[in-house]
């Protein structure tokens, strides 16, 4: 997602066995429990907003930054919808893509 929104990213690879001072950062980054859930977003343009959960942190990204910048009104453009139907339907491919179905 990131890439198709053209921002830029850093990955910080986190181990699963045995801990080192990368997944400490990352463990100290996680507020949602001590599992070191994967992927997690800081965004640091929006006072170091930290987030876990892929629909999570793609809701947001798209919700923040699909929009295509200069473009007038209308029902939406870029990657976020802005009447409701358009905001469901997107929704609604986003939570199947994450069912891990396709």
């Amino acid at each position: 997602m990131l890439e198709e929104l053209g921002l830029p990213y850093t990955i910080i690879p986190v181990g699963v066995r045995g801990a080192n001072s990368a997944d400490l950062d990352f463990l100290g980054l996680n507020s949602v429990d001590s599992d070191m859930r994967v992927p997690a977003l800081v965004d640091h343009s929006n006072r170091d907003l930290v987030l876990v959960e892929t629909g999570a942190v793609v809701m947001y990204l798209v919700e923040r930054y699909g929009q295509v910048r200069g473009s007038g009104g209308g029902t939406g453009t870029g990657l976020c919808p802005h009447d409701e139907e358009g905001k469901a339907l997107a929704r609604q491919w986003m939570f199947f893509g994450l069912t891990g179905t396709l």
